[in-house]
């Protein structure tokens, strides 16, 4: 069977683009080349690799070409088709005309008519020739560009293509850039071109050209290079796989190089000098058996072993540069005390129309006083937590930070600790950022998880105050983010404040401080929970719970992160169960007659029906039923009985449909009428406690809704 090779070379790519581009490709084959029924995944396979020159699809067990198809196609009814005579209409004609065949030829089955046509297959190497371009056009990055006078938008230009299938070439182009067989090597140690015979010689031909293909490869390549350098002087070196995976895809043959820079600098923070390693050079730092920094480090060549003594040096210098800067802006910020940095705040932006970090810090210990925030707190932990909130912003004002902001909060709690504040506040002032993304550890105090809470909060709802909320496609302010870092705060203790009254706290900062929101109290509340919303059911998804279940139980009021994420997984586990079951039968039969009862106009409040208006027994049954079952329930659910509560809600169906066969509800007498209304209302409310069961779909296949 024909294997295929497509590849797409390109100026360098930035190295975060490769892998998502990777999978990009992978579903793009996959989709298109399984629509045309050219490929297979039970037959064939498909792997995607790159580099930062190159994207390349290598695809086995594709056919030769598509099968010969006899296809049923059916037209318009056989009355719009033909006229009373029998004569065929302009339908008719158009129908077989566009098909390729005589009106003669039609047929008419089940009263529709019929074109039986013969669709000949083509060929792999045609067909390709029209989809790879598409895959390529189809690509999207976080930043596109446009070169020469072509109008396709992609990360970098397109040099060269090549594409075959076995030993031929696909005829294909991307804007000016025709396919053909010649690739090209390294960029500096094979820079010319070589041909690409067939696609299985296509690794070993790169090989030769000092590219290793797989990115695999070079992640092994230069972990064991790093690992054996830290060997030889008795260290070792501190992988960060985000860091590894950067070294990955800024190579194509990666030679790792062992430097050294001045023992002298160890007396800055560590957090410091492992930043500027990291994050600005992208180097590997080296610590001694003890974990204590060492004055060596690991960079990565995109290179042979040639001329190392002149490369190594160019990476010590650089760092060096880098590390006097660091010890420059450290005895600078030395001067001033964290309390004196503070000051400093008043003059950078949080965001144009919601003021200065300034005074996002003053809002914070009123987010952390009136949100509940401090509740349950001894005094000495609130004492700390509110002198963490004051703190927190403050070094962002330091000279450090402004030359590497990836240190803020690291900075601040090492110039803390520097001071003599207590550890708790210290660890607070680093802990408020975190979670920084999906993974990311949550903050190890207290303090800095509550201090986190309420940041998060007024940015939100500062945000939500001047009606900005991410869209499909835009999250300019990390908005998304930001709210999935409190939804994941938030769901560690059910003794932490309510959504609703975190809002409410930071609302009145932001009120107190005279900052203009153009949303509405309602709308502005509205955003916010929309946001924690979609954000807790993207982590509940993450834990499999069924889409219908969330959406029952995120449905409900959500009093407590905590409790409602407890709830859906609890939930997810009873759903399929005679409990579940007999609950939303009950639940549906209820929600039925209030629909159509707010269709004709009736408003129906939860109150207490009036037994005095009871014509049956059936309708005392029920309200004695429902009176036994709330103060069961409302325990059970108090003590996260789950399955319990789910019980007294599934003992409620017996008298609900007596009920229902006793009584005409929606009766003349509309006193009678509202009072039963009154009591289904009641009854509404009660099974809402747990779930909008009216969302969960009947059956394990999920493909209808149970109604009665």
């Amino acid at each position: 069977m024909p294997e295929l090779l497509f590849e797409i070379g390109t100026e360098e790519l930035p190295a975060t683009f490769v892998a998502p581009t990777m999978a990009q490709l992978e579903t793009g084959f996959r989709e298109k080349f399984t629509a045309a029924k050219l490929w297979g995944a039970e037959s064939g396979t498909v792997k995607v690799t790159g580099t930062p020159r190159r994207l390349v699809i290598y695809a086995t067990g594709l056919a030769n070409r598509q099968l010969d198809e006899t296809l049923q196609l059916k037209g318009p009814s056989a009355a719009v088709a033909f006229d009373p005579q029998g004569s065929p209409t302009g339908a008719a004609l158009g129908f077989a005309r566009k098909n390729g065949i005589s009106v003669d030829a039609l047929s008419i089955v089940d009263g529709y008519v019929q074109a039986t046509v013969q669709r000949i297959g083509r060929t792999t190497l045609e067909i390709a020739g029209e989809l790879l371009p598409q895959i390529v056009r189809e690509l999207t990055f976080p930043k596109a560009m446009r070169w020469g006078a072509g109008k396709l938008r992609f990360a970098r230009p397109i040099r060269w293509l090549v594409a075959l299938l076995d030993e031929e070439i696909i005829s294909c182009a991307v804007e000016h850039v025709a396919a053909g067989r010649s690739t090209r090597g390294h960029r500096f140690l094979s820079p010319g071109e070589a041909d690409v015979p067939n696609p299985l010689a296509y690794s070993e031909i790169m090989r030769e050209k000092f590219v290793i293909i797989e990115p695999s490869e070079r992640r092994e390549m230069i972990v064991s290079q790093a690992k054996a350098l830290a060997a030889e002087i008795g260290g070792t070196v501190q992988i960060a796989e985000e860091l590894l995976d950067e070294n990955v895809f800024l190579t194509e043959y990666p030679t790792a190089v062992l430097g050294a820079f001045s023992s002298e600098f160890l007396s800055l923070p560590q957090p410091v000098l492992v930043t500027a390693m990291r994050k600005h050079q992208r180097y590997f730092p080296l610590v001694d058996s003890s974990g204590t920094l060492m004055p060596n480090f690991v960079a990565i060549r995109n290179g042979g072993g040639e001329y190392l003594d002149t490369v190594r040096a160019g990476f010590e210098n650089v760092l060096s540069a880098r590390f006097n800067d660091a010890r420059f802006f450290h005895e600078l910020d030395s001067q001033t005390t964290l309390t004196d940095k503070i000051n400093g705040t008043k003059t950078i932006v949080f965001q144009e129309k919601l003021g200065t970090v300034y005074q996002k810090s003053l809002r914070l210990p009123l987010i952390l006083e009136n949100g509940g925030l401090l509740d349950v707190l001894e005094p000495p932990e609130i004492i700390a937590l509110l002198r963490a909130g004051l703190l927190c912003k403050a070094d962002l004002a330091s000279e450090m930070v402004k030359e590497l902001p990836a240190l803020q909060g690291i900075v601040g709690e090492e110039y803390a600790r520097r001071e003599g504040e207590p550890e708790e506040v210290a660890l607070a002032i680093s802990g408020h950022y975190k979670p920084k993304g999906a993974g990311d550890p949550l903050p190890g105090t207290e303090a800095g998880r509550r201090l986190a809470i309420a940041d998060r909060v007024d940015t939100l709802v500062g945000y939500a105050g001047i009606g900005v909320a991410p869209t499909g496609t835009s999250d300019p302010y990390a908005l998304r983010r930001a709210a999935a870092g409190l939804v994941a705060l938030l769901a560690t203790s059910d003794s932490l404040p309510s959504p609703r009254s975190l809002f409410e706290a930071a609302w009145s900062a932001y009120s107190d401080q005279a900052i203009k929101q153009t949303a509405t109290h309602q709308d502005a509340f509205a955003s916010y929970m929309l946001l924690l919303t979609q954000r807790l059911d993207a982590a509940l998804e993450e834990k499999s719970v069924r889409y219908d279940v969330r959406e029952a139980v995120l449905s409900t009021p959500m009093h407590s992160i905590q409790e409602t994420q407890a709830r859906a997984l609890a939930f997810g586990g009873l759903v399929g169960g005679n409990e579940a079951k007999e609950a939303q039968a009950a639940s549906t039969r209820i929600s039925n007659i209030l629909r159509f009862a707010q269709k004709e106009g009736i408003v129906v409040p939860c109150q207490a029906p009036n037994p005095a208006l009871f014509d049956d027994a059936a309708e005392q049954a029920l309200l004695d039923r429902y009176s036994a079952a709330e103060s069961a329930f409302a325990a059970e659910m108090a003590r996260r009985e789950y399955p319990a509560a789910l019980k007294t809600l599934a003992a409620i169906r017996p008298a609900v449909d007596a009920f229902f066969e006793a009584v005409m509800v929606m009766g003349e007498d509309v006193d009678r009428r509202d009072n039963r209304l009154s009591l289904l209302g009641c009854l509404r409310e009660l099974f809402q406690q747990f779930a909008d069961f009216d969302r969960i779909v009947a059956g394990e296949s999920g493909n209808s809704t149970l109604h009665e």
